[in-house]
């Protein structure tokens, strides 16, 4: 589902966002750039729809509102949060 919704984001966006969760309604998105954050608030009319287009008919809902978290920690390849490494170099 990440991996959709970011093909229907702006290149800018995409690398730095995923899908956390869906829960009646609402889509969490997260994001490892706070600035990011407010750019997917302010598209969250085209972000929804874009979404229902692909996703309402397949998952038998719709989706009304995006919510927008921020991560401390950077996204990797896999669209999920990379873990600090515990290698003291040792």
């Amino acid at each position: 589902m990440t991996a959709s919704a970011r093909s229907r984001l702006a290149p800018h966006l995409a690398p730095h966002c995923w899908i956390s969760n869906f829960d009646g309604q609402c889509v969490t998105l997260v994001t490892d750039e706070p600035c990011l954050a407010l750019h997917l608030r302010h598209q969250q009319r085209e972000i929804v729809k874009q979404l229902n287009e692909e996703f309402a008919r397949r998952l038998h809902q719709s989706f009304t509102r995006i919510r927008v978290r921020v991560s401390s920690q950077p996204i990797g390849e896999t669209g999920k949060p990379v873990q600090p490494s515990s290698d003291t170099g040792m």
